[in-house]
């Protein structure tokens, strides 16, 4: 039996919540079950309970035996000092808090199966029964469990539920806005660390991020070291010379060294002015540049090249003097756009790396490269300055901006799509990507809107 079900039990009140005792004979008045956490502690906080005479107000824990709080390591913990009932399916051990107050339990067995000897695999002792509603629910609630299970032997990456879900629209776009938050909430937890090591300082915390996800997947990392080793404030010093800004990146990318070779006349003017300059700037700050090696070409798109964003960046750090203060404060996102609708310098548009010709053409910021970074940098940090601020309109302009976007295309959606999910942009399938993650990889059904709808309608599904 899982703990998770009757989590659903407790929540929805499906058990005969007539004449209820503690397992010590004082009678039960339920008036709040209280709310389900998603994080450590005991499993439901404000619940309101009148246990005998008395009216408790705090937090409720749930077990399929008593005996699961002592093997929890429950009673040692001051987490759960606050618990006022323990529910279980089956009392076999009576338990106490930190303090040492017994704790009053409520046994479940007998109002939800009253006629089943045991959860899983259990007979019907007496077939003239008239317990229809345990057997019913039993049944619906094992049929779920094939129903959660049976995902792994379906094609990869299908939805076990794929065949229900669009029979319940409002639930899914629940489920999308609640995961959609959870997804900011997540991506906050990294820009908080970042923040730390800036001593707080939100325009280097932010260029920080930026460069990590102008890098995209392949280069995150490389981009993640060179913002580092970096500062955005030593690059503030030289904004208004893209050559001084283009000099300081490209040498601390190490991609300036020594033994380059290059073969083309007007390339090794270029390459040798911005090595020289860089050797300047080097002495000046007492800088080091990180290995050449750690960037990756293969697999990329020329336009994505590591030399392309590069001289990219450049330009937008020369446009921009408070690159995080200008993305906070303006909240069109069609602005916003234009304002990283920067392209790489006049060598560039005949180049894709040193000593590499390409095509002569002018080389911007690709629409999914600011798509990227609306999605991982902007709207991320325009949730994370409004929780810190409590001011909610960051919050609501940075899911504005996610509203703004187009919904993303990948494998993930489009098996989403299939299943019924109607997606409109970007705050949609940032919301699926993480409801992907955080439920259906986990098999959290029950945890989920639609997952739970599913069971409370009775719909069975098999494959």
């Amino acid at each position: 039996m899982k703990e998770e079900f009757l989590h659903h039990i407790w929540a929805k009140k499906q058990f005969d919540a007539r004449e209820l005792f503690t397992t010590d004979g004082e009678p039960i008045t339920i008036y709040l079950q209280g709310e389900l956490n998603q994080y450590s502690g005991p499993d439901f906080s404000g619940a309101r309970i009148k246990i005998g005479e008395q009216l408790w107000a705090g937090n409720v824990e749930i077990h399929i035996r008593s005996s699961d709080w002592n093997r929890h390591g429950h009673e040692t913990d001051p987490a759960y000092e606050n618990v006022i009932l323990h529910v279980v399916f089956i009392h076999d051990e009576e338990v106490k808090i930190n303090s040492g107050r017994i704790l009053p339990t409520l046994e479940l067995r007998g109002k939800i199966f009253a006629d089943f000897d045991r959860f899983e695999d259990s007979k019907i002792k007496d077939s003239n029964s008239n317990s229809s509603s345990s057997r019913e629910l039993h049944s619906q609630y094992s049929n779920f469990r094939i129903f959660q299970s049976s995902n792994a032997r379906r094609k990869e990456g299908s939805l076990s539920c794929g065949d229900l879900t669009s029979e319940l629209k409002m639930e899914s776009v629940s489920m999308m806005t609640r995961s959609l938050t959870e997804r900011l909430e997540r991506k906050t937890i990294e820009i908080k660390e970042q923040l730390a090591q800036c001593n707080g300082d939100w325009e280097e915390a932010f260029y920080r991020v930026m460069l990590q996800h102008c890098g995209m997947k392949v280069n995150s990392d490389p981009f993640r070291w060179l913002a580092q080793i970096t500062p955005w404030k030593l690059l503030a010093k030289y904004r208004h010379d893209v050559f001084q800004l283009e000099a300081l990146l490209f040498g601390q990318a190490g991609m300036l060294g020594e033994n380059a070779q290059l073969s083309i006349e007007d390339d090794k003017k270029y390459f040798l002015s911005l090595q020289s300059e860089y050797a300047h700037l080097s002495r000046l700050h007492a800088l080091e540049p990180m290995n050449v090696q750690s960037w990756k070409y293969m697999r990329l798109r020329p336009n994505n090249f590591p030399t392309i964003r590069i001289s990219q960046l450049a330009a937008l750090f020369s446009k921009e003097e408070k690159l995080f203060r200008a993305c906070m404060e303006n909240e069109n996102a069609e602005e916003l756009r234009t304002m990283l609708e920067v392209h790489a310098s006049e060598y560039w548009d005949t180049h894709y790396r040193f000593d590499v010709e390409s095509r002569n053409y002018r080389k911007k910021f690709g629409e999914q490269v600011i798509d990227v970074l609306f999605i991982n940098a902007i709207a991320p940090m325009k949730f994370l300055y409004g929780k810190e601020l409590r001011n909610e309109t960051y919050v609501e302009e940075a899911i504005a901006i996610l509203e703004k976007i187009p919904a993303e295309k990948n494998s993930i959606v489009l098996n989403y799509e299939r299943s019924g999910w109607e997606m409109k942009h970007a705050a949609d399938t940032q919301g699926i990507l993480e409801l992907k993650r955080n439920y259906c990889d986990r098999k959290k059904c029950l945890d989920c809107e639609v997952g739970r709808k599913v069971l409370n309608r009775r719909i069975v599904a098999h494959r």
